[in-house]
């Protein structure tokens, strides 16, 4: 759990997200999981930010997948999702 603590509290110290999500099978079997990630973060951005479990699991990549070919094929340079731009 400390290894996911400063991992998860190197992402906000490099990134600064409003949001992290794991996709892991192990947060299916223990939702506690992020609860104590959260908790292991030693960071003053940690009230800042939410750590979620991805409901998508394991067509999480065959979906970024679709999405990059997509967006290469129509020649998108950015998303507008919700409001917010995303640039990849």
């Amino acid at each position: 759990m400390k290894l996911m603590g400063i991992l998860s509290n190197n992402v906000l110290n490099a990134y600064n997200p409003d949001i992290i999500i794991i996709n892991s099978a192990f947060t299916i079997f223990f939702p506690q999981l992020t609860k104590r990630i959260e908790d292991a973060l030693n960071s003053k951005m940690n009230s800042f930010v939410r750590i979620e479990s991805s409901t998508l699991q394991d067509s999480s990549i065959l979906l970024g997948g679709i999405c990059v070919v997509i967006k290469n094929f129509l020649g998108i340079r950015s998303l507008n999702l919700s409001g917010k731009e995303i640039f990849e």
